[in-house]
């Protein structure tokens, strides 16, 4: 069961703060070690939301929730721009 509004926006904004830094992290770095280095805080902040929200290992449940599709989600991950 997802947590409450509160902890729901919270690890929406953290997987958007993730999102924004791997794009610009991967754009800058590449795949180097400095890229998994500059990327394990926000993992482990958008980790920690989502856990506080209920959904830690629960991706389909929390893009449900966003609107999008696990496979939209991924897009948006891998694909758009900043």
């Amino acid at each position: 069961m997802p947590g409450t509004a509160t902890e729901l926006v919270a690890a929406a904004q953290a997987y958007r703060r993730l999102l924004q830094t791997a794009r610009a992290v991967l754009d800058a770095w590449g795949d180097t070690p400095m890229a998994a280095m500059l990327l394990a805080e926000p993992l482990a902040e958008a980790d920690a939301a989502l856990a506080a929200a209920g959904l830690a290992g629960n991706e389909a449940e929390f893009f449900a929730l966003t609107g999008l599709t696990e496979a939209e989600g991924e897009e948006a991950a891998i694909g758009a721009g900043p």
